[in-house]
């Protein structure tokens, strides 16, 4: 019997690993010696790992091989996370050369866009022995035992064009880089027409509700006989129970777990450079005003962003506040309570017993999506705060009188918090065994 080939596409970001990070454990343990690719197009994922994280330390154990991508479309293979990121780095030095390379193409100076095409291949050829790292070809790899994991929502991007059309009989699985349900998009896609740019055939999506498998259905073309229920694999109690002791186990908790977790985002077009920096502020001067620290975890997208650090003094870094880059079950589970601006991370702070604010002015709520009201107000709010999953607070008086309320009614607040988690996701006994039994049998 051939050994099964595990692709595992790491796309958008990093968020994919940890929605699959469960998964992939457990197959991991029902299958040993089968061969687990790693596989990433994009230097902006790469530059978001950590080599000490606790999740690359997971995902070091169960990759047996990671393959980029590189800017030349050339794929390279190492057993070794370290070793890509080196490659990466140096690689991507190479772009000045490929923008005269494009130049000289529309330029019709064949000549000299040959030879520096030779030269672009020559530095990557040694690039790769000195890193002592090999090429592949991915698209070599025999469908009948290869099973690609994934997020179907990369489906619809340009960038996965070759791996998805030329392996588009391999069975697919996937599993929502984000803890999203997407029931509020449903009415939406009503008035739209999406066009899908692969065919998702061969893919079985687990889904976090019945809502969301309906959007699956709608959105990218997968029937619901392809879709399993399961909930949000990770909130499975048995696995964080098992990746806070063996990855998390051994570091010391910040602060003494005196403090507020901010569960940071990038700026950009649905909320302002200048208001996050004025949300930051107000943050840790409500954190000063309760006697607590700051830890600010950055979204994956925030590599270049450091308008966190620009908000708050210097001269209190590592003293009134910081920034990590351990795991949001750690810094959560450690902390008194949570604030975000927008982020799926708070189902993941519901499911370790946190509550979060989520603070965002109704009006950048708007620019995220115009047709989502709180029931009771009719202000906008994001899908977390319409489905009850936060504290939602619009201003800093609202603020304040949420973090007066956690602290009075702790186990009320978290109480009804888990029950709205309960009325939007659904939650499937051994869910992770259940989803790794799905992908080896079917």
């Amino acid at each position: 019997m051939k050994k099964d080939v595990f692709l595992f596409i790491c796309s958008p970001s990093l968020g994919t690993l940890d929605s699959w990070a469960s998964v992939l454990h457990e197959l991991k343990n029902k299958q040993p010696d089968a061969q687990f690719i790693f596989y990433v197009h994009d230097y902006y994922i790469i530059k978001q790992i950590e080599l000490n994280s606790p999740l690359i330390k997971l995902a070091s154990e169960i990759f047996t091989t990671i393959v980029y991508k590189d800017i030349n479309g050339t794929f390279v293979e190492s057993n070794n996370f370290e070793l890509i990121q080196k490659y990466s780095f140096f690689s991507n030095r190479l772009n000045p050369f490929l923008i005269l390379k494009k130049i000289l193409n529309k330029l019709r100076i064949i000549k000299l866009d040959s030879f520096l095409n030779s030269i672009i291949i020559k530095i990557n050829a040694i690039i790769v022995k000195i890193y002592n790292l090999k090429f592949i070809n991915l698209y070599q790899l025999k469908s009948e035992n290869l099973k690609i994991l994934y997020d179907v929502y990369e489906s619809s991007k340009d960038a996965h064009e070759d791996i998805l059309t030329k392996l588009s009989e391999v069975k697919k699985y996937s599993i929502c880089h984000g803890n999203n349900s997407h029931e509020y998009l449903l009415e939406e896609l009503k008035t739209r027409t999406i066009v899908n740019n692969y065919p998702n055939n061969n893919t079985i999506v687990f889904a976090s509700s019945e809502k969301d498998a309906e959007y699956y259905e709608n959105y990218y073309g997968i029937k619901k006989e392809f879709c399993r229920v399961v909930g949000i694999p990770r909130h499975e109690k048995k696995w964080i129970d098992y990746f806070m002791d063996r990855y998390c186990g051994n570091y010391e908790i910040p602060f003494n777990g005196n403090y507020i977790f901010l569960i940071s985002r990038n700026y950009g077009s649905f909320m302002p450079r200048e208001e996050k920096v004025r949300y930051v502020k107000e943050i840790y001067k409500q954190a000063k005003k309760c006697n607590l620290k700051l830890i600010i975890k950055k979204h994956p997208d925030e590599v270049c962003d450091n308008s966190c650090e620009e908000a708050l003094p210097k001269e209190e870094c590592g003293i009134g506040w910081m920034v990590s880059n351990l795991h949001t079950f750690f810094l959560g589970k450690h902390s008194k309570f949570a604030i975000c601006f927008y982020s799926g991370v708070v189902s993941d702070m519901i499911s370790i017993g946190i509550p979060t604010i989520e603070m965002l002015d109704s009006k950048y709520a708007y620019n995220l999506n115009k047709n989502i009201k709180d029931k009771n107000s009719g202000k906008n709010v994001t899908e977390y705060g319409y489905y009850n999953l936060v504290l939602v607070a619009n201003d800093n008086k609202e603020l304040d009188s949420h973090i007066k309320r956690i602290f009075n009614e702790f186990e009320v607040v978290v109480s009804e918090l888990e029950k709205s988690y309960d009325q939007v996701f659904y939650k499937k006994e051994n869910v992770n065994e259940y989803i790794a039994n799905e992908i080896i049998w079917n």
